[in-house]
């Protein structure tokens, strides 16, 4: 099992796949996030990356940490389980999609998070989300839960 996550932020979402990833003994998480290089202020300051580093820390065999923008990361393996909650950009967004689908593996999973319309996002990853993946018949809507929406890929 393939999983990529943009946007893993203080690992929260990446732990949690990761202890299923390591109760199954097998797959791997690419956590790609700018990490070190991000400027965003946080409860955390701007050192999120520290305590992504310490959640991590009992699953240094099922992830790989990517620092980078996920439009500057090379990426050619086929995904099975992908979850972007990186940039909230409506482009930003958009250029995600574009980028990692076609390398979701038919039956494969998209999970987005924050597909809500509230002022936090102004709506833009919802935007990007409705202009992309609903309106291609590739992938399937599975539904919405809280602000988490989930698409599998015929």
């Amino acid at each position: 099992q393939t999983i990529v996550e943009i946007g893993s932020f203080c690992g929260a979402s990446t732990s949690i796949m990761a202890d299923t990833v390591k109760s199954l003994g097998r797959g791997k998480i690419y956590a790609i996030d700018l990490f070190s290089k991000s400027t965003m202020k946080s409860s955390h300051g701007n050192e999120y990356y520290k305590v992504f580093d310490s959640t991590m820390q009992p699953y240094t065999d099922f992830y790989k940490k990517i620092e980078g923008n996920s439009q500057q990361i090379p990426w050619d393996l086929t995904i099975d389980f992908l979850f972007i909650d990186g940039d909230h950009s409506e482009i930003g967004v958009s250029k995600d999609i574009i980028k990692y689908t076609p390398f979701v593996r038919s039956g494969g999973y998209i999970f987005l998070h924050d597909y809500v319309d509230v002022p936090e996002t102004n709506s833009m990853v919802k935007t990007a989300i409705d202009k992309t993946l609903m309106q291609d018949s590739t992938y399937k809507r599975i539904g919405v839960v809280n602000s988490l929406i989930a698409f599998k890929k015929n």
